[in-house]
């Protein structure tokens, strides 16, 4: 539509004006942000450059495909919607400096950010992030367009979309950097690392970026990491066992088996000295008639609570250092 084809520069060209020369435009709503005298002139800014970066978006989606208006619910209602996830995204790209994990399901939010961000500063990284199960964008970036998968079950539902947008994935494809999967347990552990120490209740989709992250499935190593945590929408009965599974994850709950001689006094010293080595019994189940045991043997079957995957090995090294059998773990 020519009537739309502006270049960027022409878009934002009333922001600048009135930010003035060349000092850093961000640099300078953050010295505005100071100066109480000028926070009307400051949300005026905001407002034109919001205006006119959505203005932008606009064409640029409109370039990738065109607009139906005769259908509301769809590829008007797609564009829209990207143009919406993107809008916040202007008022924070200045304090992003190298990369940005952001989660993706349908794909708006990803391309929404990706095209403001690479439109204001074009060595910005983009990274997206996908659970294993159900990695959509993925498969349609190798096929070159949407694909529906099947039904997969996954903690983060937030980002469970079998077949993305067509709008979205023609923007990924020519900005986003990379797309990568975490599983159930990274996704799990991401959500206790979040409680634990930002506290903050994040629902699995939200905290995918962040398993990406400490489980080094993007290079990004000496770089400023921006991590999109984009909802806190979890069930409570979900939740604890996210929780559990982070902890398994993590190990600091672990389970094993000891075969210990089936006399008075041998179970008491086996608690006694897990004891001593500082982790707590949880659960412990007693079995004499299955599994290989000989006779006069049982197996103990224990869930502990450590300190960690170090701690684990101290009890293991311990145990069989004064001759219980620890049979299997996991």
């Amino acid at each position: 539509r020519p009537d739309r084809q502006l270049t960027p520069p022409q878009r934002l060209e009333p922001a600048r004006r009135t930010l003035g020369p060349r000092e850093g435009r961000w640099q300078q709503i953050h010295r505005l942000l100071n100066d109480e005298s000028q926070r009307p002139q400051l949300n005026e800014v905001r407002v034109r450059a919001n205006r006119a970066m959505i203005d932008y978006v606009v064409t640029e989606v409109d370039h990738w495909r065109p607009v139906d208006r005769g259908q509301p619910d769809g590829v008007d209602a797609e564009r829209v919607r990207l143009t919406g996830q993107m809008t916040e995204t202007v008022d924070n790209a200045g304090q992003v400096s190298v990369a940005v994990i952001v989660p993706v399901g349908g794909g708006g939010l990803i391309a929404g950010i990706a095209l403001v961000l690479k439109t204001l500063n074009p060595k910005i990284r983009i990274v997206g992030v996908q659970a294993e199960a159900l990695s959509s964008m993925k498969a349609a970036l190798e096929k070159s367009k949407p694909i529906r998968l099947p039904r997969a079950a996954t903690i983060a539902d937030g980002i469970a979309v079998r077949t993305v947008g067509a709008t979205p994935l023609e923007l990924i494809k020519r900005y986003v950097d990379e797309i990568v999967t975490v599983n159930e347990g990274e996704i799990a552990k991401a959500v206790l690392l979040l409680l634990e120490i930002e506290k903050t209740v994040a629902e699995g989709a939200a905290a995918a970026p962040l398993a990406a992250l400490v489980n080094d499935k993007v290079a990004v190593k000496n770089m400023d990491v921006g991590l999109i945590v984009s909802g806190g929408n979890i069930d409570m009965n979900l939740i604890s066992r996210i929780i559990e599974k982070g902890l398994i994850q993590d190990s600091r709950l672990t389970r094993f088996s000891v075969v210990l001689p089936d006399r008075p006094g041998t179970l008491a010293r086996l608690s006694q000295r897990i004891g001593e080595l500082g982790a707590n019994i949880l659960h412990i189940a007693h079995s004499r008639g299955f599994g290989q045991m000989a006779i006069g043997e049982t197996e103990v079957e224990l869930i502990l609570e450590t300190t960690g995957p170090e701690h684990i090995q101290r009890i293991h090294r311990a145990l069989t250092g004064e001759k219980f059998k620890i049979k299997d773990e996991t």
